[in-house]
């Protein structure tokens, strides 16, 4: 899939990329972990240094699946835009 941004990245702008094991993680009940929880913490954790924001992801959806297997990859990349200028 390709997905182009027709936005500008301001800077200390994040963009945080996943695949479908993160939010199709389930529990033991066969609940999802769901976009709704994903984009809570994300929010909520969002401003943290990257490692830290990917890491408090990973630690929270490991608390939610408490141990069922999971049957698809779990990834997450962050990016966070730095640069001193803003680009057009």
């Amino acid at each position: 899939m390709v997905l182009i941004l027709g936005s500008i990245i301001n800077l200390n702008d994040t963009i945080f990329l996943y695949t479908d094991g993160v939010t199709e993680a389930m529990n033991k009940q066969h609940i999802l972990f769901g976009e709704h929880r994903l984009l809570e913490i994300v929010g909520e954790l969002g401003e943290l240094p990257l490692p830290d924001l990917i890491n408090s992801t990973l630690n929270r959806l490991d608390s939610f699946v408490d141990g069922y297997e999971q049957s698809d990859d779990i990834t997450i990349l962050a990016l966070r835009f730095l640069a001193s200028q803003q680009l057009n």
